[in-house]
């Protein structure tokens, strides 16, 4: 399916082929990018992923765009994670849409596709987030038991569903009997503060900095592209994309230190979607940008280009920071 989307990218590129194709490789092996589906091969995050391509073939099509509203409730269904990632980018990208539509026709549809792409993303996140536990059919003994059966660990859904502090959390288990004292009291809020405390308890500011540093390192070329394009373009519609997608790159890690131990987790989700955008923009709004990124490639050299590129290919980053070897053990 990304075959398929950059070869109409590359189709559209032809005069600056080099850099175009340079640019895709980055995208596809940025250690902020598919690697992390690798390293932890099965991870439920990937299915973001099928769903957002989906969507974006779909809105190509001047029928199957109607159901893209769809894949936002199916992202939502994966995890409501999804409300500050794939579900806010995918709207971004449905009004870029907007902004090139030829008539007036295909404009208001594209909008009434915005609307519903929001609402059906906003509803069923708002739905998971009042309901996880109250859709629980197994018991809390019967889930460990079935578990235990397949050898399998659970803590992470021992604190998170059913408000309990597993024994084998050995070392973390006061920190986590805290915090399950929290949740216990299953507001929205309550679970908002029992995971913010969890995160927070376990967080290793060291790993944070580094993974931190390193990505917005690789984000800074995308965010100097997103100035550029604020420069060239006077809409306040496309500049307030352009702002949106500064405070996407910045609330994103933000966020995920308060609701997550998985830092690069989210990290990737940022940088590959914040690089999704200003694809759409290249192709759709900004053909001039690929000059512009071709002549900055052939001015640091693209010898140089090519040996970060390297360095990023044998570059691997577990997703999940957070994964203690006394649980294991």
């Amino acid at each position: 399916m990304v075959a398929f989307l950059f070869d109409k990218f590359l189709i559209k590129f032809q005069d600056q082929r080099k850099a175009s194709l340079t640019l895709i490789a980055f995208f596809l092996v940025a250690p902020f990018a598919f690697n992390i589906y690798i390293v932890q091969f099965g991870m439920f995050d990937i299915n973001w992923v099928f769903y957002f391509v989906l969507a974006l073939i779909c809105l190509q099509n001047r029928y199957l765009k109607f159901i893209v509203p769809l894949f936002s409730a199916l992202m939502a269904m994966v995890h409501y994670g999804a409300a500050i990632t794939h579900i806010p980018i995918l709207l971004v990208i449905i009004l870029i849409y907007i902004l090139k539509a030829d008539s007036k026709k295909e404009k208001t549809a594209l909008i009434v596709i915005l609307v519903l792409t929001a609402l059906a993303g906003a509803g069923m996140c708002i739905y998971f987030l009042l309901n996880d536990t109250k859709n629980l059919v197994y018991s809390y003994e019967d889930f460990k038991n079935n578990l235990k059966q397949r050898n399998a660990i659970s803590f992470y859904y021992d604190y998170v569903f059913y408000k309990e502090s597993p024994a084998e959390m050995k070392m973390y288990y006061d920190k986590l009997a805290q915090t399950v004292e929290i949740g216990r009291k299953s507001s929205v809020f309550g679970t908002i503060k029992q995971q913010m405390i969890l995160s927070l308890a376990f967080v290793n500011i060291k790993d944070l900095i580094i993974i931190d540093g390193v990505g917005y390192i690789i984000e800074g070329f995308l965010l100097a592209f997103l100035v550029s394009y604020f420069k060239e373009k006077k809409q306040v519609i496309k500049r307030l994309i352009v702002i949106a997608m500064f405070i996407f790159s910045i609330a994103v890690p933000l966020i995920c230190v308060m609701f997550s131990t998985d830092y690069s987790r989210w990290m990737a989700h940022c940088f590959m979607l914040l690089f999704t955008v200003v694809l759409h923009l290249l192709y759709y709004d900004f053909a001039d940008g690929m000059q512009k990124i071709d002549a900055f490639f052939s001015k640091v050299g693209y010898t140089f280009v090519y040996l970060v590129l390297l360095l990023c290919f044998g570059t691997a980053i577990s997703p999940y920071i957070f994964f203690p070897n006394e649980v294991l053990s």
